[in-house]
């Protein structure tokens, strides 16, 4: 069928079928369809135009806002001390982009990408870099959010705490600017404890030496996806719309985050399974699924894609059904599983994000439409 159609239609066709509407990013699809709506000859002109004029003017705040940004980026200066760990500022901010583009998201876009930055450092320092000593006291730290271990860290870890800290600093002065009331502080704090916490059960499974089950490693891995604790920020950074119950909500892991967890957690591992066991991980759901069940490697990939398939059906069952939430805070679940597909739908994005993000950025963050 696709052969007969003009080149117009087949390009639309292909998208379509290699990144369907409701799964894909809404601004980079929106990108996308002003270049396609442009070849069609019966386009209306002053449609087009005002569809220009109105992504250039967003992607120059877009632009604006990870500028500023990279500068806090380079004034942390987290890169040179943990030279082991991913430098992922601008992948963040484009993640971000996924969760929310809207102009009145901007907060909710910064605290976004700050988290990124360092919860990749984290991630790495876990994975690949810290001592079993060193890792007990980068998360004791974190869990009591104080300083008073400082003096018995290495510097890089030392640094990677005060990042941490100082993420949680930006986000209380921001939230409390004007005087207002931030209930969500307490959530974000915990949020930011739960990822650490989440990557030392990670390393204290790798220390084991055994090949979790399908259900331990659901368990195990489900919280260091990140989803729990990069919803609760996203949710921080949208004002009044939210509410403590939507917190309190998304921190009881209803069945619609952990559809978005499972999806995120097995996107991650079909992927990125082979580099990561090259330094030394803990067993994907790959090597987890092929163990247990004793089963080739394309069929344990075969049953990790039924079941991201599976819970993109429960995402929509969860989204249709009525709810006691805005729609703007359930979005935010739909985006986040949406981002998965945009970043590791070709290949691990995050990772080697030259090769598979760099179009994409570029399309968003770098150059504007003609008009």
């Amino acid at each position: 069928m696709a052969a007969d159609l003009n080149p117009r239609l087949k390009a639309l066709v292909t998208n379509a079928l290699k990144f369907p509407i409701h799964k894909n990013m809404p601004w980079l699809q929106a990108r996308k369809y002003i270049s396609t709506y442009q070849e069609d000859e019966s386009h209306d002109k002053i449609l087009l135009k005002l569809a220009k004029f109105h992504f250039n003017v967003l992607q120059k705040q877009h632009k604006q806002e990870l500028s500023h940004l990279s500068k806090w980026w380079k004034d942390v200066d987290i890169v040179s001390k943990c030279p082991y760990a991913r430098d992922r500022l601008v992948e963040g901010y484009f993640w971000a982009l996924v969760e929310y583009y809207e102009p009145h998201y901007s907060l909710g876009r910064k605290f976004f990408a700050m988290a990124i930055a360092y919860i990749a450092v984290l991630d790495d320092t876990y994975d690949a870099y810290g001592t079993a000593d060193e890792l007990e006291l980068i998360t004791e730290s974190i869990n009591r959010f104080n300083t008073s271990l400082f003096e018995e860290m290495p510097p890089y870890a030392r640094a990677l705490c005060e990042t941490v800290f100082g993420v949680f600093s930006i986000i209380e002065k921001d939230l409390l600017k004007d005087g207002k009331v931030a209930f969500s502080l307490p959530y974000v704090k915990e949020a930011m404890k739960l990822m650490a916490k989440s990557y030392h059960n990670e390393y204290f499974w790798l220390k084991k030496m055994q090949i979790p089950t399908m259900e331990e490693y659901r368990q195990l891995s489900f919280a260091s996806s990140g989803i729990t604790s990069l919803l609760i920020l996203s949710y921080a950074g949208m004002g009044d719309i939210v509410t403590e119950e939507a917190l309190d909500w998304i921190f009881s892991e209803p069945a619609f985050v952990i559809a978005s967890q499972r999806i995120c957690r097995f996107h991650d591992d079909i992927v990125s399974h082979e580099f990561e066991q090259e330094r030394h991980h803990i067993p994907s759901a790959v090597e987890c699924y092929m163990n247990q069940y004793k089963v080739s490697i394309e069929e344990a990939r075969q049953y990790l894609r039924k079941q991201i398939s599976d819970s993109w059906i429960t995402i929509n069952e969860e989204f249709l059904k009525p709810n006691a939430f805005p729609f703007p805070a359930l979005e935010r679940v739909l985006n986040i599983s949406r981002s998965m597909e945009v970043m590791y739908g070709d290949g691990d994005g995050f990772t080697h994000s030259q090769k598979f993000m760099e179009p994409k950025i570029t399309s968003l963050l770098k150059d504007p439409v003609p008009i």
